[in-house]
């Protein structure tokens, strides 16, 4: 962890909000579907939340950005299962040094 780390709750506008040197600091996996959800917003007009994002992605089946988590080493959840958005504020739900994510 970085100790700017703003995981656990930070504000997704556009790409400054999460790049430096002003931008919240999250977990690079994160950070890049983050990236990738922005361009679609802006390139597509996709009009979901992050997680909405990352679920029909992964739904549509050119690729799986929807990642298997161990939580503390219990069964796996979905990446987008520990995302809360309201408005352009993103909660990541569990404490990111708790989790694990399981290989493609």
């Amino acid at each position: 962890m970085w100790a700017r780390d703003s995981t656990a709750q930070f504000d997704l506008v556009d790409q400054s909000s999460i790049s430096p040197p002003d931008g919240a600091v999250i977990l690079p996996k994160l950070f890049r579907r983050a990236t990738d959800y922005l361009k679609d917003v802006a390139t597509k007009g996709f009009s979901g939340n992050l997680a909405d994002w990352i679920r029909s992605v992964s739904a549509s089946g050119t690729r799986n950005e929807n990642d298997q988590v161990l939580v503390c080493g219990s069964l796996p959840v979905h990446l987008a299962d520990l995302l809360e958005q309201r408005n352009k504020a993103v909660a990541f739900l569990v404490d990111p040094i708790e989790i694990t994510f399981v290989e493609k």
